[in-house]
């Protein structure tokens, strides 16, 4: 996939980020005690304590990662004109791809987030210090993040009556995983010819395709910023813009609802989010929305796509199903198999009812 076409961060949560529970904000009752001492003097206390403590909280609501990085840590120069916005949705999930099979999917799930704060980004044509605090987390506990900064260039065009500012930049990446990680980064800022840049709000959404506008993070397995067939891309974790399908299977046994939502792409295949799969199996009820629990691949365009949901607790003794050979033509055979938390089958079902909206 072109670094073009995607110019366009989990569920796992351990709190580090607390709220302010200061038991000092409820006002105290006035003192109603009988002073019964012995000494002479007369206890008129009568405490009337309100607490004027008017803290608002100015913690952000997002949960970070414990080890995630201080917004302090990022690099940049207060006198750049461009400057990014980055709020408690700046969290992204990695793109389901054709190139790996549903268990690969599976197992390169990861999230990204970029901690909230203002930072600065140069607009003008040149190489730069840069860097942003950004953390991920894996499918398997683990996590990295961004260490002080990293090199970035900026490219300057006009098109169609619009100016484009263009920053790549590449990240180290470290933390209790394995191996080397690259943070390889594009930011896309876009104006109307001739006014100045507004801010690029990193909130979660999704890239433009088409303008080149937007955030685009790619995760390479190794400090080098080299492709891997382990590379991640990552966009949003769900984007309500874009088209959601709905595909119903029933089968010997229960049926299952898989909500697919479906970007847009100029060439390749589109961006995508599986993000919920809901039905009933063997006479139990499930609804799955965990994007930790729900794995996804597709095939060119989509043209067929093959899910699999793993359930909160296993329904008997199946712990997932797998959902393969979905095509929204209705020329493929779709097939359901029960599977073990890690997607091994064993077994299937008969399918008796195949519909998409």
């Amino acid at each position: 996939m072109h670094r073009f076409i995607l110019l366009s961060l989990l569920a796992l949560s351990t709190a580090c980020d607390p709220k302010d529970n200061d038991p000092d904000d409820t006002a105290e009752p006035a003192d109603t005690d009988t002073d019964t001492d012995s000494d002479t003097d007369t206890d008129t206390d009568t405490d009337t304590d309100t607490d004027t403590d008017t803290d608002t909280d100015t913690d952000t609501d997002v949960e970070l990662w414990s080890w995630c990085p201080d917004p302090a840590t990022a690099v940049g120069d207060p006198t750049w004109e461009g400057s990014a916005d980055v709020g408690d949705g700046a969290l992204y999930c990695v793109l389901p791809t054709e190139n790996l099979t549903l268990e690969g999917n599976y197992t390169s799930k990861a999230q990204l987030r970029v901690v909230p704060g203002a930072y600065t980004l140069p607009l003008e044509a040149g190489t730069y210090d840069l860097g942003l605090p950004v953390c991920l987390a894996f499918a398997d506990g683990t996590g990295v993040a961004t260490n002080g900064g990293g090199s970035a260039t900026v490219q300057r065009t006009s098109y169609d009556g619009a100016d484009l500012a263009r920053i790549t930049m590449l990240e180290g990446l470290t933390g209790d995983a394995a191996g080397a990680y690259s943070l390889d980064t594009t930011f896309g800022v876009t104006t109307p010819e001739g006014t100045a840049f507004s801010p690029l709000v990193l909130d979660g959404g999704a890239p433009d395709p088409f303008t080149s506008g937007g955030y685009n993070p790619i995760v390479h397995p190794n400090a080098t910023g080299d492709w891997d067939v382990r590379t991640r891309m990552f966009n949003a974790c769900s984007e309500p813009d874009w088209r959601l399908d709905k595909h119903t299977i029933t089968f010997d046994g229960g049926e299952i609802e898989l909500h697919l939502q479906i970007g847009e792409s100029m060439a390749s295949t589109e961006p995508s989010a599986f993000v919920r799969a809901t039905g009933t199996l063997d006479g139990t009820a499930f609804d799955q929305g965990d994007y930790w629990k729900l794995a996804y691949q597709p095939e060119h365009h989509h043209f067929v796509r093959h899910f699999a949901v793993i359930f909160d607790a296993p329904i008997g003794d199946i712990c997932a199903l797998r959902v393969e050979g979905v095509d929204p033509y209705g020329d493929s055979t779709v097939t359901v198999r029960p599977a073990a938390c890690d997607l091994v089958a064993s077994g299937s079902r008969t399918v008796t009812d195949v519909a998409y909206e």
